[in-house]
């Protein structure tokens, strides 16, 4: 079963001030329980005003389902009446990890600069819960590049890919720039993207900083074996 691993800047929706309890309650029990947003897959059909978990349901169906092969036959944009089901199936059934970037509780938001401040102290610590995760795709959602730079600088030990191991370009009439690197000798994808929340862009630019990089690795390794060995229509059940 391959492993998607998400570094996104915000790990528990909605957790309420302060860190004095067993985090892990919050999503089954207790009296802080129902102060979250549950990590249930009605999230994936983009219920709520923000789309950030239909936005990640649409991007992980699209990263698990996308082959040379397919060439992206299948591919999921939308969510509405005839995708539900299978973006529903997708959240459910293929492992992935969302984690917290800035480790900073009780905020909505997080300025770039204290982000920055913030990995002087916690950037070895995210490269930890990366490694135990060991995941073959890492997505951050954070388009400054804060996130992604401190990866690059924590879990790759700076080192930058070369010309045949990255892509990095602006999307065709738009204004914005994708950036992939294939950390090959540790079979690892790591893209910046966006905050997977829909406010103040559109919600198919989140899809496609990820996914047309992803077609470009695709045209040129043709195969990424760890994704074609793990059809989304093997393990949905």
């Amino acid at each position: 079963m391959g492993r998607i691993g998400t570094a996104n800047n915000v790990l528990l929706k909605d957790c309420p001030d302060g860190w004095g309890y067993d985090v892990r309650e919050l999503l089954t029990k207790g009296p802080n329980a129902e102060k979250i947003r549950a990590l249930k897959s009605p999230r994936a059909t983009g219920n709520g005003d923000t789309g950030f978990y239909k936005n990640m349901g649409l991007l992980l169906h699209g990263l698990y389902t996308l082959t040379e092969e397919n060439k992206g036959k299948g591919e999921i944009k939308v969510c509405n009446d005839q995708t539900r089901q299978t973006l529903i199936d997708t959240f459910n059934n293929v492992p992935f990890a969302i984690i917290e970037g800035k480790k900073l509780a009780g905020k909505s938001t997080c300025p770039p600069e204290v982000l920055k401040n913030t990995f002087k102290t916690d950037g070895k610590f995210l490269a930890q819960e990366i490694d135990i995760l060991n995941p073959n795709i890492i997505v951050c959602c954070d388009y400054s590049g804060t996130i992604f730079d401190n990866v690059v600088r924590h879990c790759f030990d700076g080192v930058v890919p070369d010309n045949e191991h990255q892509w990095v370009y602006q999307y065709p009439d738009s204004d914005f720039e994708c950036k992939l690197y294939y950390y090959e000798n540790r079979g690892i994808l790591l893209f910046n993207s966006f905050h997977l929340t829909s406010l103040g862009k559109e919600a198919w630019k989140i899809y496609e900083a990820v996914i047309s990089p992803f077609r470009q690795f695709f045209a040129r390794y043709k195969t990424f074996n760890i994704v074609d060995k793990n059809s989304i229509n093997q393990n949905c059940k």
